[in-house]
């Protein structure tokens, strides 16, 4: 149970702090964000990825539970990053739609 929560906030820190970039903001909201959005968003990802962090060590103890929260760390960072590199293909943007119409 422990290990699905800390997957869960991990993936929410890597979404959070990557869609405080410009490029990855526009692509999947369709604008930029603003600069206090981008701040918001960077600072509540890296607060969330602590947490998830906290919750493993406090689980599994220093020695296990760093190797634990990089694992699961490496399997939210690659959800996130495979999301973001083909969930933009599947779903056209206005712009597009126009175009093909």
């Amino acid at each position: 149970m422990t290990e699905a929560i800390t997957l869960i906030l991990a993936i929410i820190g890597f979404a959070a702090s990557s869609l405080s970039m410009h490029k990855h903001h526009r692509d999947v909201l369709g604008m930029p964000p603003s600069p206090l959005r981008a701040k918001t968003l960077l600072y509540s990802g890296w607060t969330v990825l602590g947490l998830s962090v906290l919750i493993s060590l406090r689980e599994h103890g220093w020695s296990l539970g760093i190797v634990v929260w990089l694992g699961l760390g490496t399997v939210a960072a690659l959800i996130v990053a495979l999301s973001l590199t083909y969930g933009p293909r599947r779903t056209p943007s206005k712009k597009s739609r126009r175009i093909s119409r």
